[in-house]
């Protein structure tokens, strides 16, 4: 580089005032790259087309319009679940069944009593290649002063 000892005083003030001035240029420059690469794409400015005519539109001054109240009335939102929900499709007909019978502890099938109602519980059962439904029925027994109902526990 340049041998700067050998120069004046006032030769080093103006070379130094000329690097500070391209110091203030350049960082200016950088500054403006910076702008137009990470700067919002809205805010570029768009000079304005000489050859382009304006257009000179008369405009009324528009009125500020006054606040109107509403009312606006509540209402309860419902909830629209179907109540009457009979749980899940019943098994095909065509499908064979394995009917299997649970009594309470000291009734059987010879009981004199009736039964007042049956549990009937479905289940799909597999057998490689073919399915089948295996119902499991438990009757439901009362006992002499009706007030006691006996039912079989389900098996599992």
């Amino acid at each position: 580089m340049n041998n700067y000892e050998n120069l004046a005083v006032e030769d080093k003030d103006l070379l130094l005032l000329e690097k500070d001035f391209q110091i203030f240029k350049l960082q200016n420059e950088v500054a403006q790259f910076r702008r137009m690469i990470f700067g919002a794409k809205s805010e570029r400015f768009i000079s304005v087309d000489p050859s382009q005519l304006k257009l000179d539109i008369v405009t009324e001054e528009i009125k500020p319009v006054e606040e109107q109240k509403t009312i606006v009335e509540s209402h309860t939102r419902s909830n629209k679940k179907n109540k009457n929900h009979q749980g899940r499709h019943p098994f095909p007909e065509s499908l064979p069944r394995q009917i299997t019978t649970m009594y309470p502890d000291g009734y059987d099938a010879d009981t004199a009593e009736q039964p007042i109602g049956v549990e009937v519980t479905e289940i799909l059962e597999e057998i490689p290649g073919k399915f089948y439904v295996k119902r499991i029925e438990r009757p439901k027994y009362k006992n002499a002063e009706g007030k006691i109902v006996s039912v079989s526990f389900l098996p599992g």
